[in-house]
């Protein structure tokens, strides 16, 4: 089971700044994950696996290596879900599009959660986000 939390982020030009910077990162990050396994799979007809991916893409990235992880994760997950759907539908395509922006998925090793802020942490310095209420 999975916690979720929403929280209404106050608008702060600098915040939305660095949170865009971010979202660049993890889509770079997708691309590069994307064209590399693409790459390998056309090149030996075997995918890369999650660990090799990961450790690929290690200490590339001003994102935190929880992040970079977490975004492998997801693309080991969709090519498995496009695998099972290709066994009833041939038209079903792996991951292949280009993305500008990414939706930055955080574990609870990439935050750091105080009485009244919660960090994101990444690699060069944290981004104090907004207070808990």
């Amino acid at each position: 089971m999975f916690v979720t939390h929403s929280f209404k982020i106050p608008y702060d030009e600098k915040l939305y700044a660095e949170l865009r910077d971010m979202q660049r990162e993890a889509a770079s990050v997708w691309n590069d994950i994307v064209r590399e396994a693409t790459s390998y799979y056309f090149s030996f007809r075997k995918w890369l696996s999650k660990t090799d991916i990961q450790s690929i893409r290690k200490q590339t990235y001003h994102l935190h290596s929880q992040t970079v992880q977490a975004i492998a994760d997801k693309y080991v997950a969709n090519r498995e879900t496009i695998r099972q759907l290709r066994k009833t539908d041939k038209k079903a395509k792996y991951p292949w599009r280009k993305k500008r922006y990414y939706c930055i998925p955080l574990k609870k090793a990439s935050m750091d959660i105080s009485a009244d802020t919660i960090t994101v942490k990444k690699v060069t310095y944290e981004l104090n986000m907004y207070p808990v209420e």
